[in-house]
């Protein structure tokens, strides 16, 4: 077995070159390993790049995370994130990546990374676990081998290489392909002694750190105290722990513990079911570095801090600042001596704080964008915010952050002075609500409508599909019916109406409606597009009609002269006052729609934790067309259908002066006259 052919060499020490610290962080928008020399006195390299296809945002920003290096250097392994992550190896360096194990499929439950991988002493194999089998892999054949059938969780070797633990609830010693169960309801983080002959373990819930002997004829344990992550020094003497009391050691001999920092932002944390979000030594084990905050149980909520690093006498340093050049969300920490000679590239130029005259960098992922004039609103962390580009002022950026798990806000608008936003809250009942609010207000604003339904049910009535311009501002409600006897639930829309918010609130007269759907796509110059099953139509502020297209769209936008349907494979540019068709350009052939809505059961390219449409209509103004397909952010000019990619991105929206994106935690601005494709004179 592979098990057995390697990884039973003592390794061999190469010329290290001085330590660093890699963790991961959002400062780029999306998530990136980064590599600080420990020091801080120089930028730190960045050794990913890029996300993963279907990823989707959610506490944290999609990218790569939780790095991992080799006892010698070497190499590192990291995460691709999502609910089931992938796993990558790649040089110390970042270069030479290549995948392990690919994401899981969500839809059906099935593969992606469960628990902690790790490496062998030798630093020839890797093992991991995935659905219920464990696995190990050789670093220099690529050979892939199952090990053991029917656990999964976190893993680690013995020290002679020929004996794997998992922990998988119980505690597991897998050996010659033979499972033999340790120790019951050990718990769901495991920690191995360098020596192997102790077992450390947490588990979010019940915030207490175990130690359990591994070796010998007596069993021992001892609890060491409150903790959700544990990690050892490189001699095994002490063990380092994050809990309520701070970052503590505990020493082995002894069996005493100190509190070397209470700076680990813990101790506030609403409930003990949370999870580290990083916690190392150094390898001259003088010193451990960590990540202040935590995140919730099942990634319902997060907080997050600084990276620092405390000595064992107390003293505490920052060495990435969560409000400086690559801090931001920062999760994942690990210190490693990479070989001398060992090139690293810099990081891609990124603003030296979280807000510059052309970007903000969000805490969490944004993940609804709307803008009008010189306005713009977003959703990060489920608050909603506005920015005006021009001016840099932005209305707050603190605050807790909230999974989509049992609260969401999923629609976000701008018209005028007016902010509107879609939230609901529940599961087995949820209630949705629209909110009004002024622009440069805090408040959460007044309720015009509400609605409610189930997870995975329909919902009597809907309501959302906020869309705004100057002074118009109009949502949509709607009745729906499911098909549970198919696979997946089929939920359609039998009736939807659309109406008007008035300055001074509700009620709301229905300007259109229609026994089928009527979906508001866009306002502009006083003129509402909407479209369902047979036709697009564009209303006056009061619901009369003055154009009608027989096209049924996937999107719509509205701008000046310019009415823009998207179809699979089509863009089509009408006249708003004629209904002329002026210009048809080729889109590529895939599924295409508007950004999705709230529902986490009725289409599932709309679930709140899967991805959107391949390609998304986002918007249009001044003859420009704005669209995002697989991830990449696109401008077409519709007098010439000339197209260019301007940024990876995952939702777009124009403003009187330019273009903002997102991508991950990051919004950015870019003025018109910088855009690859200016409007023609």
């Amino acid at each position: 077995m592979l098990l057995f052919a390697l990884g039973l060499a003592a390794p061999t020490p190469a010329r290290a070159a001085p330590p660093r610290i890699l963790y991961a962080s959002d400062w780029l928008g999306h998530m990136e390993v980064f590599a600080a020399p420990s020091t801080g006195k120089a930028p730190p390299a960045q050794l990913t790049s890029g996300t993963e296809p279907d990823c989707v945002d959610r506490l944290i920003a999609c990218g790569f995370a939780d790095p991992l290096p080799s006892p010698d250097g070497r190499w590192i392994l990291y995460r691709g994130l999502g609910r089931l992550p992938s796993l990558w190896l790649a040089a110390a360096n970042g270069s030479t990546a290549r995948q392990l194990l690919p994401p899981g499929d969500l839809i059906h439950a099935t593969g992606g990374l469960a628990g902690d991988p790790a490496w062998s002493r030798d630093s020839k194999l890797v093992a991991y676990s995935t659905g219920h089998d464990v696995h190990a892999v050789g670093i220099a054949t690529g050979s892939d081998q199952i090990v053991a059938h029917g656990i999964a969780g976190d893993v680690g070797w013995a020290r002679d290489g020929r004996s794997l633990f998992v922990l998988s609830g119980d505690l597991y010693r897998v050996r010659g392909g033979k499972l033999t169960k340790l120790l019951e309801k050990a718990g769901c983080d495991l920690s191995l002694s360098p020596d192997t002959n102790w077992a450390a373990t947490s588990c979010p819930g019940r915030g207490q750190v175990t130690l359990a002997r591994l070796t010998g004829s007596r069993r021992e344990t001892r609890l060491v105290g409150a903790g959700i992550k544990t990690a050892w020094s490189p001699d095994g003497r002490r063990l380092a722990f994050h809990g309520p009391a701070g970052i503590s050691v505990y020493d082995l001999r002894t069996r005493r513990t100190r509190v070397l920092s209470r700076d680990s932002d813990l101790s506030t944390f609403r409930d003990t079911y949370a999870t580290d979000l990083g916690i190392a030594w150094a390898p001259d084990g003088r010193s451990i570095a960590y990540v202040q905050g935590a995140i919730g149980f099942e990634r319902r909520y997060i907080r997050s801090g600084d990276l620092r690093v405390v000595t064992l006498a107390g003293r505490v340093r920052t060495l990435v600042s969560a409000d400086k050049a690559y801090g931001g969300r920062i999760v994942g920490v690990s210190w490693t001596r990479p070989p001398t000679g060992t090139r690293y590239r810099p990081a891609q130029p990124a603003p030296a704080a979280r807000l510059s005259p052309e970007s903000v960098l969000a805490d969490g992922p944004i993940d609804r964008l709307a803008g009008d004039g010189a306005h713009v609103a977003f959703s990060a962390c489920q608050h909603v915010f506005t920015w005006t580009p021009t001016t840099g002022e932005v209305t707050g950026l603190a605050g807790q952050c909230f999974d989509q798990d049992r609260y969401s806000v999923y629609d976000v608008a701008v018209a005028g002075d007016r902010v509107a936003y879609t939230d609901q809250t529940g599961c087995n009942f949820i209630r949705q609500q629209v909110l009004v609010r002024p622009l440069a207000s805090t408040s959460p604003g007044s309720v015009v409508a509400v609605g409610h339904g189930s997870c995975a049910g329909p919902f009597n009535p809907a309501v959302g599909s906020l869309v705004g311009s100057g002074s118009l501002l109009f949502f949509s409600n709607w009745q729906e019916q499911a098909d549970f006897g198919v696979s997946p639930a089929k939920i359609w829309t039998t009736e939807q109406s659309v109406s008007r918010v008035e300055p001074g609130g509700c009620p709301c007269p229905v300007i259109a409606s229609s026994p089928g759907p009527l979906i508001p796509a866009d306002v502009d110059g006083g003129r509402v597009v909407v479209y369902g099953d047979n036709a697009t139509l564009l209303l006056d502020k009061d619901g009369r009609s003055l154009l009608s297209v027989p096209i049924a769209p996937r999107a719509a936008q509205l701008s000046e002269n310019n009415l823009v349907l998207a179809t699979p494979g089509q863009l089509l540019d009408y006249d708003a006052g004629t209904g002329a068709l002026l210009h048809t350009w080729a889109l590529p052939n895939v599924e295409t729609g508007r950004d999705c809505a709230f529902h986490c059961g009725p289409t599932p390219s709309c679930w709140y934790y899967c991805a959107a449409y391949r390609l998304v209509l986002e918007d249009a103004a001044r003859g420009l067309v704005a669209y995002i397909f697989d991830g990449q952010l696109h401008v077409l000019r519709l007098v010439d259908g000339k197209d260019m990619v301007v940024a990876q991105a995952r939702v777009a929206r124009f403003i009187d002066s330019g273009l903002v994106y997102v991508d991950g935690s990051r919004i950015s601005f870019v003025p018109f006259t910088a855009l690859p494709l200016p409007r023609f004179g």
